[in-house]
């Protein structure tokens, strides 16, 4: 677990290659195993490069909501959202998908979806990715 102070901003490069730039004010989970087991818990917002592996697939879970990428770049986050997680990407493809919810949305460059776990029709729209990624 790696938790940063309101201010203090941190990069993160993990074991399978992959990179976490972790904003203020946020908390990331990961285990120790990470070449075989890909899986991070998100709390406040983070920018992810990740490491193409086909056989384990990287995802990250934010408040009820699953984003798995195999190599690509986006950027979660929570920070005032009532409760929902914007999801930006950057690079590559990646789905998303609510817990308890089998329907997955699949974003491509420059979209982004801003979802909640109980959401009933999530959307994705366009977007600035710059606006976004430069905190």
């Amino acid at each position: 677990t790696r938790t940063n102070p309101s201010g203090q901003k941190t990069k993160i490069l993990l074991s399978d290659g992959s990179t976490i730039y972790l904003n203020s004010a946020s908390t990331v989970t990961y285990p120790e195993d990470f070449q075989t087991n890909r899986k991070v818990t998100l709390e406040g917002e983070a920018f992810f490069e990740v490491a193409k592996d086909p056989d384990h697939p990287f995802s990250v879970e934010s408040k009820g909501i699953t984003t798995t990428a195999l190599g690509t770049s986006f950027n979660i986050s929570t920070f005032n959202r009532q409760d929902k997680v914007a999801v930006t990407l950057v690079t590559g493809k990646v789905k998303l998908q609510q817990l308890g919810n089998a329907k997955e949305l699949e974003l491509n460059p420059g979209e982004e979806s801003l979802l909640a776990v109980d959401e009933s029709n999530p959307t994705k729209y366009r977007v600035n990715i710059r606006d976004r990624i430069l905190w």
